[in-house]
């Protein structure tokens, strides 16, 4: 009876924000590198 278990919204927000974070974190990590070799291929063009 002591423990507290938060409503199950409020749980279930919890968990699709934190998912939303990894995945934007994981979409991140593979566009930043993309992103970063391509400028240096174009300045290598130059």
């Amino acid at each position: 009876m002591g423990e507290f278990t938060p409503p199950l919204s409020l749980s279930l927000m919890t968990k699709s924000f934190l998912i939303v974070i990894c995945i934007l974190i994981a979409i991140a990590l593979i566009i930043f590198p993309l992103i970063v070799s391509y400028k240096e291929q174009k300045d290598k063009k130059k």
